[in-house]
């Protein structure tokens, strides 16, 4: 059967497909929406918009060309279509990765222990030692400040946890960090109820709620990232079947490293 190809477009991503003479198929993923207004975002949308083109020709010299010269063809095409869009997807991908590596740094850092804090940092670790059992220990996670927190990170705690473990410490010292360090408990005041009519002082759940929106961003821009890696390794994919070619010598032709 003659070569086909599609483009399909919903709310959530960009789907080009094709399938050879031989009814083998890759299909290229590229989401909709991804960081927006971003570096990211413009390349994510170029690459789709590339591919859709790119599919188009593909169709075209399926319909017309003889199978001699179709794969010469097609190999042009992708090259001269896709080559930028996947080259400047790439090193938006490795900017945002690096920037968001520098981000997780900043967050989990513990700053040096001072004469304020040394001894509560000290304390927290002695009760977490004490802790009989991983129950008591998560309670006590769940439960510490900001500062002994951190002394529990500055002596290494989260490497001894289970991997759900040390994620739940780290994102509770993130977002008691981010309050900390971004001040922005000053900006959440107490409301008088009903309940608490001469309520006064920090709303430290307030606080909270908008430190965790903020360091949600975190899981968000991974999964982004997980979002760029498949977009190019599909697109690799999809153009190895169409051009009759190993996966890598398709990546290398599309990121400009072909020999």
């Amino acid at each position: 059967m003659p070569m086909h190809a599609s483009y399909t477009a919903n709310s959530t991503e960009n789907l080009a497909t094709i399938t050879d003479s031989a009814g083998a198929s890759a299909i290229a993923v590229m989401p909709n929406g991804i960081m927006p207004g971003t570096a990211v975002g413009r390349a994510m949308a170029d690459l789709s918009a590339a591919t859709e083109s790119f599919i188009g020709v593909v169709q075209r010299n399926a319909a017309q060309l003889l199978p001699a010269v179709l794969t010469a063809a097609i190999r042009t095409s992708a090259a001269s279509t896709l080559g930028k869009p996947f080259r400047s997807l790439t090193v938006a991908g490795q900017n945002e990765t690096q920037a968001q590596s520098a981000a997780l740094v900043r967050a989990t850092a513990v700053d040096p222990a001072t004469p304020a804090n040394a001894a509560l940092r000290q304390r927290a670790l002695d009760l977490y030692s004490r802790a009989q059992s991983a129950a008591e220990r998560m309670s006590l996670i769940n439960n510490f400040s900001y500062e002994q927190l951190a002394g529990l990170i500055a002596a290494g705690i989260q490497n001894e946890l289970p991997d759900d473990r040390k994620e739940m410490l780290l994102h509770r010292y993130q977002v008691l960090r981010f309050v900390e360090t971004a001040g922005i408990q000053s900006d959440y005041s107490l409301k008088p109820t009903v309940e608490n009519p001469t309520a006064t002082g920090p709303d430290v759940d307030a606080a909270i709620r908008a430190a965790e929106t903020a360091t949600d961003k975190f899981e968000t821009r991974k999964d982004d990232l997980a979002a760029i890696d498949t977009a190019l390794q599909s697109t690799a994919r999809l153009v190895a079947l169409a051009c009759k070619m190993s996966i890598a010598d398709a990546y290398n032709m599309l990121s400009g490293q072909q020999q």
